[in-house]
């Protein structure tokens, strides 16, 4: 599971398989948390760039940003729950991405 893996990158989660409760509950709210940060980086990333110019053209003037949401309720990397509200993970740096 690619979200496991970047949670996994940042964060320690149980290996044991006892709790499972506690494990899907941390892993919803760190899986959230860690698409907000990746979102962050590369909205970043792109800004930079902006200023780049190769052979006298600028390198990139942004990103389309489109992981915005879902239309079933579920761990992804939508920034909308299914009812339109900001994910709670979101709200932190949704002024940074748009």
């Amino acid at each position: 599971m690619e979200i496991e893996a970047f949670v996994r990158q940042h964060f320690e989660l149980p290996r044991s398989s006892k709790n499972t409760t506690l494990y899907l509950s941390m892993m919803v709210y760190l899986s959230q948390i860690v698409q907000s940060l990746c979102i962050k980086y590369e909205s970043e990333h792109y800004r930079r760039l902006q200023d780049t110019l190769i052979d006298g053209k600028g390198h990139t003037m942004g990103a389309l940003y489109w992981q915005l949401n879902d239309i079933w309720p579920g761990p992804s990397w939508s920034s909308l729950e299914y009812n339109g509200q900001w994910k709670k993970s979101m709200k932190k740096y949704i002024k940074i991405i748009l």
